[in-house]
């Protein structure tokens, strides 16, 4: 069925006669009587949202799916030229309509139930008319820029709605880990300092996807909420890549000689990993902000940030080359360092380190590239989606996209070790506690810290 919201736009067009050539003409003579008719072109307007568009001369925002505007109590009726139409219907929220729920009019135009639909606005596709999604605020045809009196229809989305929800789970997720991470000292090792940088690189780009998707948010902000937003998740991938590498890199020191280091080497490599993680991602984004900005710069290069109100890279071929690029660099990458792990593991060559090296190394294996898996994944759905278009992709991809947090909190918060450690705590604290168990407690933890400072340290 169409969309529920195709009622009536315009007052004067609620002829519904059987003949359809009839109710044309009346629908054009009703516009042409009750309107006063102006041309209006691409450069005329600033596409904002999906189902916005700004005309600056009138200082007023119109809905994308009805060229009509209300100015001091005179209807205007906007010829839109082809350009323009062409250029809203590629960015506007589509719908479909069933093939028995339009008719094709002679002039091209097409008529669904009483809305008219001018040749450029509608597409035919398997039989069935796709065209931009309409409003039901039919009455307020225009709001003054700043007003916000129209609706977002995209923030009304279920697919939206759930990537809301998605990463606020996430957020919260990612600021657990972080805490647990302050207060367990066993998760402190170099392992776990990669993993807390890349949960605060998420948590930090998950609150920007989020602060971008409030309808208050335009100009300026918007634009620093697109260029935060890439390059946080850019720094995220990053830290992934450098995850991969050094559980390669310890199982390959593991095979020549004892994995053992000083807490002060242990550091300087993290600040190494931490530069690249964080440095590479700053450069990109720094050049894809001065390609933005820059005069004679080709367009089909900008990433036009915030643009039709959207708080993200607008231009495809930008957002490929300053992010998707890298992004899939990346997880090939990270592919291709953990196959050459899962070799050394297969060939168990580790013999110059203890069993609980051993298996800790093993383990971090399997939970990295479990988590590898999950993002390598999700991006890919997300890059297929991006070229075939369909839905239901997308629908998969802001769900898996928007919980990463929390796969992170799950796979690695939700251990055996951080729950071992509160309990402990507990059983310390705990006034019932004798003092030869407090001596016990205290020896398995002064263990267990002995225990973390060797684990993967090389």
């Amino acid at each position: 069925m169409g969309n529920p919201l195709s009622v009536q736009h315009i007052p004067a067009l609620m002829d519904t006669s059987n003949s359809s050539a009839t109710s044309n003409e009346k629908i054009k003579k009703q516009n042409l009587s009750d309107c006063r008719i102006e041309q209006l072109g691409l450069k005329d307007v600033e596409l904002m949202s999906r189902n916005k568009v700004y005309i600056p001369a009138y200082n007023t925002i119109m809905l994308s799916s009805v060229p009509i505007i209300k100015v001091d109590n005179t209807t205007i009726c906007f010829n839109r030229s082809d350009e323009l139409k062409k250029e809203i219907f590629n960015h506007c929220s589509k719908w479909i309509y069933d093939a028995d729920e339009y008719q094709i009019l002679s002039n091209g135009s097409v008529l669904v139930y009483n809305d008219l639909m001018e040749p450029g606005t509608y597409a035919i596709n398997d039989g069935n008319l796709v065209t931009c999604t309409i409003s039901s605020d039919y009455y307020d045809y225009n709001s003054t820029a700043g007003d916000d009196i129209l609706v977002h229809m995209k923030d009304k989305s279920p697919d939206i709605v759930l990537g809301k929800v998605g990463s606020s789970i996430s957020i919260i997720a990612l600021t657990g880990h972080l805490v647990t991470f302050c207060l367990v000292p066993t998760l402190r090792n170099l392992p776990g300092y990669n993993l807390a940088s890349l949960c605060l690189a998420f948590l930090v780009g998950y609150s920007f996807v989020l602060i971008g998707q409030i309808q208050e948010v335009h100009g300026i902000f918007c634009i620093i909420s697109g260029v935060l937003q890439q390059n946080f998740l850019l720094v995220a991938f990053f830290c992934m890549n450098v995850m991969a590498f050094d559980v390669f890199r310890t199982l390959k020191m593991a095979t020549t000689k004892l994995a053992t280091c000083s807490r002060n080497k242990k550091r300087n490599q993290f600040i190494m990993y931490s530069v690249y993680s964080w440095g590479v991602p700053l450069i990109i984004t720094t050049i894809s902000v001065v390609m933005d900005n820059a005069e004679g710069v080709p367009s089909w290069i900008k990433p036009d940030f915030g643009k039709r109100d959207t708080c993200w890279i607008t231009n495809s071929t930008a957002k490929t080359i300053f992010f998707c690029a890298p992004a899939f660099t990346l997880f090939v990458a990270n592919g291709v360092f953990f196959v050459m792990s899962a070799f050394i593991i297969k060939k168990n060559t580790m013999k110059n380190v203890s069993d609980h090296q051993n298996q800790t190394a093993k383990l971090n294996f399997i939970l990295y590239v479990r988590l590898g898996l999950m993002m390598g994944v999700t991006w890919l759905i997300g890059i297929i989606a991006t070229f075939s278009n369909i839905r239901t992709l997308w629908f998969i991809f802001d769900l898996l996209n928007s919980l990463q947090g929390l796969f992170i909190f799950l796979l690695f918060t939700c251990s055996r070790k951080v729950f071992k450690h509160f309990r402990e705590k507990v059983s310390f604290n705990s006034p019932k506690t004798s003092n030869s168990d407090i001596k016990t407690v205290m020896s398995n933890s002064s263990k267990q810290l002995t225990k973390s400072t060797s684990v993967i340290s090389a």
